[in-house]
């Protein structure tokens, strides 16, 4: 059994300290499990400008976890500082396979099937592993980005999944008993507990006070994707097979489409009708 507070890394830690040649700090080994799921693990991301998860795209796990701790030191001290960073998402993952034995993909379907869902499967972002219906990883403005992105990603943004599955998947963790959830209310709470230096950022999913819902939105090259749970149980998904990287205009419109699916209630939807 895992707890928020287990450390991730060191001596008696989750994943260890076999790194190679790297020597952990007292702050690497004091990055927790909550730490990460709050994005307080103090770097690797958005705080220092470093996210390395691109970085050596051909090598394992601990080969890459040693270079990130021999070249990517941690620029705050766990939990002093709220900072996005995919790294964390990641770790999160090798967690699950660490404590269950088995793979990510594997234990998240097991997770997932009760709530009917069948599509969820870890991508390797390349055209040769592309499934039915799976977006093409380019943008529409850089087409650098041609499936580029780095195949280890799992956890942070690699997990695919249908539109209905993922409607799905928010009413099977949104805290509501009009369809049964997957989760227990304790971890809901936890799922949308704001960091203590970001309010409007949660476990998971994140809270948005003044618009009474949780929301959470992502995108990589070629997708863009948005949901929200409102407090009058209505709940929004949108998928985009595409992405405008540099027009937050973009962004806004969509996010503004999706403010009004959840919050007007003046909307006639068929409720009596299932369309799962």
């Amino acid at each position: 059994m895992i707890s928020l507070e287990d450390k991730v890394f060191g001596p008696d830690s989750i994943l260890g300290s076999d790194f190679g040649t790297a020597t952990l700090t007292e702050d690497h080994r004091n990055i927790s499990v909550i730490n990460l799921l709050q994005f307080e693990l103090g770097g690797w991301g958005t705080f220092d400008g470093q996210d390395p998860i691109d970085a050596l795209p051909d090598v394992e796990f601990r080969e890459f976890m040693e270079f990130v701790f021999n070249q990517r030191p941690l620029s705050a001290g766990p939990g002093e500082a709220h900072a996005y960073t995919n790294m964390a998402q990641w770790l999160c993952a090798r967690i699950v396979e660490e404590a269950t034995g088995q793979s990510f993909q594997d234990y998240t379907n097991s997770i997932l099937s009760p709530a009917g869902i069948t599509s969820f499967k870890t991508t390797t972002f390349r055209r040769d592993d592309r499934a039915p219906n799976e977006v093409e990883y380019y943008d529409g403005q850089e087409m650098q980005f041609i499936y580029t992105i780095n195949s280890r990603r799992d956890g942070d943004g690699g997990g695919v999944m249908s539109a209905p599955d993922v409607l799905r998947f928010l009413n099977a963790i949104d805290g509501y008993s009009s369809r049964a959830d997957i989760i227990s209310q304790n971890s809901h709470e936890i799922l949308t507990s704001p960091s203590r230096f970001n309010e409007f950022w949660g476990a998971g999913l994140a809270p948005w006070p003044a618009q009474n819902l949780l929301w959470m939105s992502g995108s990589l090259p070629g997708n863009r994707s948005w949901v929200m749970v409102g407090d009058n149980q209505v709940n929004a998904v949108i998928l985009l097979n595409f992405n405008q990287r540099n027009i937050q205009q973009f962004s806004f419109d969509f996010q503004d489409v999706m403010l009004f699916i959840v919050n007007n209630n003046s909307i006639p939807w068929q409720t009596d009708l299932d369309q799962f």
